[in-house]
């Protein structure tokens, strides 16, 4: 038993066997209580201990017997939804469930510039219309083969004027660098003798190393053939004026050296006051070959 002289105590009901020399102190004074080793506590106050060991302590509740967390923390560490995650932290985006990397199903993403991807099992892309250009990109550049095929979407008319202009929807054809483009210019249209038709393409930054290109205007009477290898800005692709036209098909072949947009353009080739029209149905197809 301990020594009553440095702090112990006699208990009646425990058995001691005295041996050696023993001083007994008639009032001990115990600062701390008396507690024995591997005590066995019921609902104690322990105040603040200076230090302590918690390893095999069980039943120490999150939501109160926990200090620091962040809002939300104790609660989702109490029921991990995602939900409650979602709650608990701070610089999330979006709403929802929790994502893991491994075959997640997203609603809606928004993907913004993936680095990577792969698209074999994709659904649902938009459909191409004569409009749109759908084509594959690499590193920012077009790349690969693709057709652009784009179709006049308004009557165009041209009375006493000799200025080339858009035929409307028959612009925006994209030319990268390099390119090499073959290309069909088929026009519905009707001309006098007076008046006539010419047709060109007009280039916003696209410059071209070389073109050729064939056309063939169809009267009442028989076709008219002529052909053209001049590349510039809006020189002539087709000009008829001696007869009355009815229908103009180009055909040719280019090759781009800076990149940029095209455009067909009409006028009349020779200033009237009789009407020249390109009609709504005319279309114009460039395919990338390399």
């Amino acid at each position: 038993m301990p020594n009553a002289s440095v702090g112990g105590a006699f208990r009646p009901d425990q058995d001691y066997v005295l041996g050696g020399v023993w001083t007994f102190v008639q009032d001990p004074v115990f600062t701390g209580g008396v507690v024995l080793a591997n005590a066995t506590f019921t609902n104690p106050a322990l105040g603040t201990p200076a230090s302590g060991v918690m390893t095999n302590v069980t039943g120490l509740p999150i939501s109160t017997g926990v200090s620091g967390l962040g809002t939300g923390v104790a609660t989702f560490l109490g029921t991990p939804s995602s939900a409650n995650l979602l709650a608990a932290v701070t610089d999330e985006t979006g709403t929802g469930l929790a994502v893991f990397n491994t075959s997640p199903t997203l609603v809606t993403p928004l993907l913004g510039t993936p680095t990577s991807g792969v698209l074999t099992n994709c659904t649902g892309a938009p459909t191409l219309t004569s409009a749109t250009l759908v084509t594959p990109v690499v590193n920012g550049a077009i790349t690969g083969t693709y057709s652009q095929t784009k179709f006049c979407t308004t009557q165009v008319d041209a009375t006493t004027n000799v200025t080339l202009a858009d035929i409307t929807g028959m612009t925006g054809f994209t030319m990268t660098a390099a390119g090499v483009y073959t290309f069909l210019i088929h026009i519905a249209c009707t001309s006098t003798a007076n008046g006539g038709m010419k047709l060109a393409f007009k280039y916003t930054t696209t410059t071209l190393t070389n073109l050729e290109a064939t056309g063939y205007g169809y009267t009442a009477t028989g076709v008219a053939v002529q052909h053209t290898t001049t590349a510039t800005d809006q020189a002539s692709l087709f000009a008829l004026t001696a007869q009355a036209t009815i229908g103009v098909q180009i055909t040719g072949r280019m090759t781009v050296n800076a990149g940029g947009t095209l455009a067909v353009q009409f006028a009349q080739n020779a200033s009237h006051s009789d009407t020249s029209s390109v009609y709504v149905g005319s279309y114009t197809t460039f395919t990338k070959i390399s």
